[in-house]
């Protein structure tokens, strides 16, 4: 398994008043990295950060009252956002093919997103990776976070929720039938043409060729995926996560789960099960 998991986060955030030009009080604050001073983003006073020490916290929680067990950090952004990955240790497949599945823990420190919670599963035979987010822990930088241990029986209920759930629609997504023209759609969808014009710009150009040489990598992920899998919704999700494991360059965060890879990934999830509604 590639992973570019850490096993501890040696840094935490400060919260420090920002002063005018003038030296006064600015109601403002910056959250900056306790190891090398960044700031990682301004905020208002009603702001609480949820502190690295608090996602730890946290996580030790989780592991004494369940069977799950972290596995490690991965951060972003230069640490805007830290997700911890902890390990599910009740395997079960998808479909027919052998996956590890893992709760995710996520926040940020640049106020991007509340703090929540995921699901990531893996894949042995292709090594394919994605993530889903599964819901927000009610919790805004607001306030602490403050959870009892029935608290967290309930989030960790939401999780194994999520995933039967998941493993469910991998199932209807492989009795789904697809065909070459489905496929056609189906990339033009995930990597739109820019709109055309009589004469596209240098940038417009460039873009087109972006789009049509995406389209040809992803076809040939999921031409291949589908030999294993089938000509069904199943194989064509898989050729994405395929694309974005295996394929797209940079990737070598565990999980998919920031950036282009993660919006790949949730657009195909999302296209492919809805497929499901009108299964042929």
């Amino acid at each position: 398994m590639r992973e570019s998991l850490k096993m501890e986060i040696g840094w935490d955030v400060n919260r420090e008043e920002l002063l005018t030009m003038r030296g006064e009080k600015s109601n403002r604050f910056a959250l900056s990295r306790t190891d090398n001073g960044q700031i990682l983003s301004v905020c208002s006073s009603m702001y609480e950060p949820f502190y690295n020490a608090d996602l730890i916290n946290l996580v030790e929680r989780i592991e004494s009252v369940s069977d799950f067990q972290c596995v490690g950090f991965e951060q972003f952004q230069k640490g805007k956002r830290i997700l911890a990955f902890l390990k599910d240790h009740r395997p079960i497949p998808l479909l027919n093919d052998r996956a590890e599945h893992y709760l995710i823990i996520g926040n940020s420190h640049d106020q991007s997103s509340k703090i929540f919670m995921g699901l990531s599963n893996y894949m042995f035979r292709c090594e394919n990776q994605f993530s889903r987010e599964l819901y927000n822990l009610r919790i805004k930088h607001t306030r602490r976070l403050s959870m009892t241990d029935e608290d967290i029986r309930q989030m960790l209920n939401k999780y194994d929720q999520g995933k039967m759930e998941q493993i469910y629609l991998s199932n209807e997504l492989s009795k789904r039938s697809v065909g070459q023209d489905d496929i056609h759609v189906f990339l033009k969808f995930m990597f739109p043409d820019p709109i055309v014009k009589e004469k596209l710009s240098i940038q417009e150009h460039e873009s087109l060729r972006r789009s049509k040489k995406r389209r040809r990598e992803m076809m040939e992920s999921i031409q291949l995926e589908m030999k294993d899998l089938g000509h069904n919704a199943w194989g064509l999700f898989n050729g994405v996560t395929f694309y974005t494991s295996n394929r797209m360059r940079g990737n070598a965060g565990f999980g998919n789960t920031n950036g282009t890879a993660q919006q790949l990934n949730a657009r195909a999830w999302e296209y492919c099960t809805k497929l499901i509604q009108y299964r042929s």
